[in-house]
């Protein structure tokens, strides 16, 4: 008896010969072909994902992008389809062809305008622009087109470089970038965190963490918990703290590449000498105002009340608005926000000449050209001294005479406390420095520039400012 074949599959043997001879060899071949296409559990045909399984991949399709990404391209999107409907157009502009939707984002940016009517900066239109691509190359989507820097969306990218430019040529108020804190400011905040009360023992030990762990403006503080920051010993046995967990960016991208995971944050909150004002001395008598023996997990900023710290936590929002709100109580030169703290430890750093790779460290930056866009000035010193270098550059000689406009200084080498006294033209190679803190001088007049030429460096004080100048 023959062996019977297993379900789904065709048993040639019981087709009768003169149906298969009546058959072409194409038509022969595709009945075999349909014969085997089945699964190995014997059900013919594809096997095909469930529901639950695809709501389960899309889920962690979507685990990928960050949730403010995720937040703030679905406002986009909701923004660009009222826009449709508003126009009688198709809403669902993911099923339209390249074409129609170059003409739909075309008129889509010439009509952005924020909800005061004013036009949107260069990098909010380009976010807008990020978050339709992003919706439409999305797994929920899973569109092939690029309207950044395909050929089909030249002219709606015209459009909005025509809406860049307009902007640029406007009148309109500009964004403000985050100011590095200017050091007045600074001076009345140390003052002001004198550890009077819990509160403001409270408000140091934030601006603390943010300074000396080089954080952005809401990033982590509300996951603080009370053992988030641990106290150790280094090689000289000097006590630091160091961030025990790890430190996610807002915008952490999951990627296939290895080296956009590696952690660069290693920062240190030492210990100083001066315990009234020593950034460690306050966290540990802050912590002691916990109840006895809190759990590890007990979140680090807690509400204050009469009574001491409370159970509550302190709100994600007041957190962020931190540093606004201390401008405000301290009558600051301007109001600033916590990314302000951040872009102020990377001024300083590169005041004090420290290299882009160990500020990197601290900030957790990952590529130097970061680091140097929050480079800032922050001193009214400096701006003095700028104004003063151009001012003096203006001073005009008579065309006539050989006299020169002349700059003279008592100066104190770097390398010496010897004085010397010098005459410098203003032909000499002047450059701005802020950083030679053990020279001195003062204005003069009258005396030879050869005595000053066994100096390589001096450092110039005039009445608008100071010169580092190469003699």
């Amino acid at each position: 008896m023959a062996e019977r074949a297993p379900e789904g599959f065709i048993n040639f043997d019981n087709i009768p010969g003169n149906i298969i001879s009546g058959l072409s060899a194409t038509q022969v071949e595709e009945l075999a072909r349909r014969s085997m296409d089945v699964s190995t559990d014997g059900s013919a045909g594809d096997v095909t994902l469930n529901e639950d399984q695809i709501d389960f991949l899309r889920q962690l399709e979507n685990e990928s992008i960050p949730s403010s990404t995720a937040s703030q391209t679905k406002r986009h999107i909701d923004k660009f389809r009222k826009f449709l409907i508003s126009k009688e157009l198709t809403p669902q502009f993911e099923e339209v062809s390249n074409t129609l939707l170059n003409d739909y984002l075309r008129l889509f940016y010439a009509s952005l305008t924020t909800k005061h009517g004013a036009l949107y900066s260069p990098s909010s239109l380009i976010c807008i622009r990020a978050a339709i691509q992003r919706h439409l190359t999305s797994p929920d989507v899973n569109k092939t087109v690029n309207i950044i820097h395909g050929d089909e969306f030249q002219r709606s990218n015209g459009v909005l470089r025509s809406m860049i430019g307009r902007y640029l040529k406007s009148n309109q108020e500009r964004k403000k970038e985050y100011e590095a804190i200017k050091e007045v400011d600074m001076e009345k905040i140390k003052q002001y965190f004198n550890r009077s009360t819990l509160e403001v023992l409270q408000e140091e030990v934030i601006f603390n963490i943010m300074f000396h762990f080089g954080l952005r403006g809401r990033e982590n503080l509300r996951a603080l918990t009370f053992s988030s920051i641990e106290i150790k010993l280094d090689g000289s046995d000097r006590h630091y703290g160091v961030i025990n967990v790890p430190l996610l960016s807002k915008n952490v991208k999951a990627s296939l590449n290895a080296k956009e995971h590696s952690d660069l944050k290693q920062a240190r909150m030492y210990a100083e000498n001066e315990k009234s004002t020593c950034p460690l001395e306050a966290l540990i008598l802050y912590k002691k105002k916990f109840e006895s023996n809190p759990k590890a997990e007990t979140p680090l900023f807690l509400k204050c009340s009469r009574n001491g710290l409370s159970k509550i936590p302190i709100g994600k929002t007041v957190l962020g608005d931190f540093m606004k709100q201390l401008s405000r109580k301290l009558h600051l030169s301007t109001e600033y926000t916590n990314h302000c703290i951040r872009v102020t430890v990377v001024t300083v750093m590169r005041e004090n000449k420290v290299s882009n790779k160990s500020i990197m460290l601290v900030t957790g930056h990952k590529n130097p050209t970061s680091v140097e866009r929050y480079d800032r000035i922050r001193r009214d010193d400096d701006f003095r001294l700028l104004s003063g270098i151009l001012h003096s550059s203006g001073v005009a000689s008579d065309q006539n005479s050989s006299s020169r406009a002349v700059i003279s200084g008592v100066i104190s080498d770097q390398c010496s406390t010897s004085r010397t006294v010098v005459s410098l033209s203003k032909e000499c190679k002047m450059h701005v420095s802020c950083h030679c803190a053990n020279t001195n001088a003062s204005t003069s007049s009258g005396q030879s520039v050869t005595e000053g030429r066994q100096h390589k460096k001096a450092r110039l004080v005039t009445s608008w400012g100071s010169l580092e100048i190469d003699l």
